[in-house]
């Protein structure tokens, strides 16, 4: 990751999260270095709808304690499986 000192201060990124777990790492960093970002919650292939759930109560929990501007595109499942059919056997 480049520094983000080396960021245009004039530019906010958008963080992209499948779970919370995987961001809290670059979630710090960020913080720490004093970038301006957002949090994108987004991972249609996760599936159950249960499981989806915990991962989007968990990404915002986070993103709230920390004061990190959280967004959540809409899970549609369904939209995946058509995506994807016919590679189901991909390694």
């Amino acid at each position: 990751m480049q520094n983000v000192e080396n960021m245009n201060k004039n530019n906010k990124l958008l963080l992209l999260s499948c779970c919370a777990p995987c961001s809290i790492g670059v979630m710090d960093r960020l913080i720490k270095e004093g970038a301006d970002f957002a949090v994108l919650f987004y991972n249609p292939n996760i599936h159950p709808v249960e499981e989806y759930q915990k991962r989007l109560a968990e990404n915002k929990r986070l993103c709230e304690e920390w004061g990190v501007d959280f967004f959540e595109l809409e899970y549609d499942p369904k939209k995946w499986f058509e995506a994807v059919k016919g590679f189901e056997h991909e390694p």
